[in-house]
């Protein structure tokens, strides 16, 4: 089992709105069980700062390397602490390879990239990558905690906490995140298929009080479309009752993994 590099234009930092093709190359074979993992786990320092606007700004700034090359050794590092979060495999290869966000990673191992609203994310409670305004390009950070008027994230290696009106000065709702699940989705829960992927988002939609349980191997049919639709409404998710990467991502917030620390104190 290794990380799959994907195709086109992954979710990369750097120059605003520009997508970088990740490089291909050798990646190591990533833990078959799903573990919870200490969110930050890594290679970030321990001592946390609190940054004003201003300071927030000249931070951000300073995550920038001088030239293309520096860039992607901090988008590299960003990528590395999303991988530690989860206890997988985070060495540079991995997390060029994870960088493509391809929808599979590995077994069980999945990615998925978008535009969201903060409070989507602190509801979902895992730790998230963002993609950060900086002069004219962008920085990776991420997520860690979040309470009701600030956010710590690991940014460059060092942790910060920031106001969440000065976070949103510098993000625009893009986001990054890596998860797992105990339960293999490939292929994916598809209307009119049935199967583990099926069975597993059913039992989850049951879960969130969206669903009615149903027999193992039912099919994927319009009820269960219909409940799908009623949790993306409920979450503030695109509302198509497709089971997308965004829907699987969020229904597998009560699946074992690392969690958002909900003080920062």
């Amino acid at each position: 089992m290794r990380f799959i590099s994907g195709r086109g234009e992954p979710p990369r930092a750097g120059p605003t709105g520009a997508g970088v093709p990740a490089p291909a190359g050798p990646v190591t074979t990533a833990p078959d069980d799903t573990a919870p993992s200490p969110a930050g786990a890594g290679t970030a320092t321990s001592a946390r700062t609190t940054l004003d606007p201003v300071a927030f700004a000249a931070r951000l700034r300073s995550a920038r390397g001088p030239d293309a090359d520096a860039d992607a050794d901090a988008d590299e590092r960003a990528w590395q602490a999303m991988l530690a979060a989860w206890g997988l495999p985070h060495t540079p290869a991995d997390a060029r390879a994870a960088s493509a966000c391809a929808a599979v990673l590995a077994q069980r191992t999945y990615c998925t990239h978008g535009t969201a609203r903060l409070e989507r994310l602190l509801a979902a409670g895992r730790p998230v990558l963002l993609q950060l305004r900086a002069q004219d390009g962008a920085v990776w950070a991420l997520l860690l905690a979040g309470d009701g008027s600030r956010v710590r994230l690991q940014l460059d290696q060092r942790l910060v906490d920031v106001d969440r009106a000065t976070l949103l000065g510098a993000w625009d709702g893009r986001y990054a995140a890596v998860w797992r699940t105990p339960a293999d989705l490939v292929p994916a829960p598809l209307r009119g298929s049935r199967g583990h992927a099926v069975d597993w988002l059913r039992e989850r939609l049951v879960r969130e009080g969206a669903a009615t349980p149903a027999p193992q191997g039912a099919p994927f049919d319009e009820a269960l479309a219909d409940a799908v639709r009623r949790f993306q409404r409920d979450r503030g998710l695109d509302v198509d009752g497709v089971a997308g990467p965004e829907t699987l991502f969020t229904l597998s917030a009560g699946d074992a993994g690392p969690r958002l620390a909900r003080s920062l104190d």
